[in-house]
């Protein structure tokens, strides 16, 4: 069956089911009132979204030592949160309409009394909570959804962006439940098997080690190869580190491409499709330096205290450093954004990026440990 078909029929089905008493929304009032014990966060969409949550766990579990925590992202994320984020299950999402049986199955057995949804794709995960048997549902606030009728804080919902970093609309969760936010920035811990592996890939590679992630989630945010190469020549000019390129299996091909305009340089070393999340997570903690895109690694980054110099093209408020972007140790994260919302990343050139990372280039010699 045609995929909008079957969004627009599941839609309507559920619509119908509302309409006839067959779903009623919980009250915000009735769930700070009746309380709650088994709450799952979902971020089911990017790497970044489920990164930027990481406050929200620790909020939960510092204030609520009680409560079983269980935390809703993508399959190939697992590895990155499971026994890392104060979560004491990390369930992964397969994608829309797949694995539905298997989902239910995984989310029926956890008995969630509530799900705080922070960042989901419509039109399944909403649907796949409540027939789970999570019937109090909380969307972020700002974030909207087509199953508002489901939700129990309707009127906090709105189809634009507005102004506040995601951190802070995610910890606003905290306030809604009557419960203290923790601190606003972002920590995830390293799996030592991880580090180990990390370190016997890179164990004869000269520190430090500058990691550049030339990949991209959407073209516009995607910075050309030939001007990643640009800035690697010049990194490996001026420092006697390492270059190493990361990337998944997808983003081979550009870190294939920047590879080969620099010639084979020996101090090069490209790791694109080779690391699992959790392995990249320990490169980047044992990194000097990294450079990339607004993708999920750039929030995985700064997650484990590595400098980072990211670059920014947004095409709208919701997508702009502001949103996104460093949100602490500031003085450690650089964010290089076009002039303005609209212009494209090819408007930022390899001389401005070069001085973004100088200062980290030269000041931590042994690789950030």
């Amino acid at each position: 069956m045609n995929l909008r078909v079957r969004d627009r029929l599941i839609f309507w089905l559920h619509c119908v089911l509302a309409k006839t008493g067959r779903i009623q929304a919980a009250a915000l009032e009735d769930i700070r009132r009746d309380g709650f014990k088994r709450i799952l966060v979902v971020a089911t969409t990017a790497i970044g979204d489920a990164v930027l949550c990481a406050p929200l766990l620790k909020s939960l579990k510092n204030s609520r030592p009680d409560l079983h925590l269980g935390f809703w992202v993508q399959n190939g994320a697992v590895p990155l949160f499971e026994g890392l984020c104060g979560a004491d299950v990390v369930l992964p999402y397969h994608g829309k309409y797949r694995c539905v049986r298997e989902t239910l199955k995984d989310l029926r057995n956890q008995r969630f009394d509530l799900a705080l949804i922070a960042n989901a794709n419509d039109p399944d995960i909403i649907p796949l909570l409540w027939w789970s048997g999570c019937r109090r549902l909380i969307r972020r606030p700002q974030r909207n959804t087509i199953y508002h009728f489901m939700i129990a804080n309707p009127e906090m919902l709105s189809p634009s962006h507005t102004t506040g970093h995601a951190i802070e609309r995610n910890l606003q969760f905290c306030d809604l439940l009557g419960l203290p936010r923790g601190e606003a920035r972002t920590r995830l811990m390293v799996k030592p098997e991880a580090d180990e592996r990390v370190r016997a890939i890179l164990n004869r590679m000269p520190k430090p080690w500058i990691c550049i992630h030339p990949g991209a989630s959407q073209p516009r945010k995607q910075w050309p190869a030939d001007r990643f190469a640009a800035l690697a020549r010049r990194i490996l000019d001026r420092t006697s580190g390492t270059v190493v390129l990361t990337g998944s299996r997808g983003e081979q091909q550009i870190c294939h491409q920047v590879a080969g305009d620099l010639g084979g340089d020996r101090r090069l070393v490209n790791l694109a499709g080779i690391l699992r999340l959790d392995e990249l997570a320990a490169l980047f903690h044992s990194a000097g330096l990294l450079i990339s895109g607004d993708t999920g690694p750039y929030h995985i980054g700064m997650a484990v205290d590595v400098p980072t110099v990211t670059l920014f093209a947004p095409w709208d408020v919701g997508s702009s450093p502001a949103i996104n972007g460093p949100a602490f140790d500031l003085q450690s994260h650089r964010a290089v954004a076009t002039a303005a919302i609209g212009d494209p990343i090819t408007s930022i050139e390899v001389d401005r990026v070069f001085r973004e990372c100088e200062p980290f280039l030269f000041s931590r010699p042994d690789g950030g440990e």
